[in-house]
């Protein structure tokens, strides 16, 4: 079975993007390589490389530990993105979440 079989696929969409964007911008400011930024925040360098690219939806605890580095907040990283953030993608449908029984089927 190969690699690409077991890994989740990730559609890059406008928010990834934007944010990945946001990052670059913020790490080149503070004079920063991904390598430089990787070794303070102890998050590969290939993950700061897919954030940036929009290719990686991070969690918010990464962003942080990248932050932290880089003298912002979290806010202050989010704050110049202006755009809707409407859901634009299909969601995928929670399976955890039981169908509704009726009342009848109940008794």
């Amino acid at each position: 079975m190969n690699a690409s079989a077991q890994t989740p696929t990730f559609e890059r969409n406008a928010i990834t993007q934007a944010v990945g964007r946001r990052l670059k911008e913020v790490r080149l400011q503070a004079g920063k390589s991904q390598e430089d930024l990787a070794h303070e925040a102890s998050v590969s360098r290939v993950a700061i490389s897919a954030v940036e690219s929009g290719a990686a939806n991070t969690t918010v605890l990464t962003l942080a530990a990248l932050c932290r580095p880089l003298g912002i907040t979290l806010s202050e990283l989010f704050a110049p993105l202006t755009m809707p953030l409407d859901v634009q993608d299909a969601r995928r449908v929670n399976a955890a979440k039981p169908p509704k029984i009726g009342r009848s089927r109940l008794r």
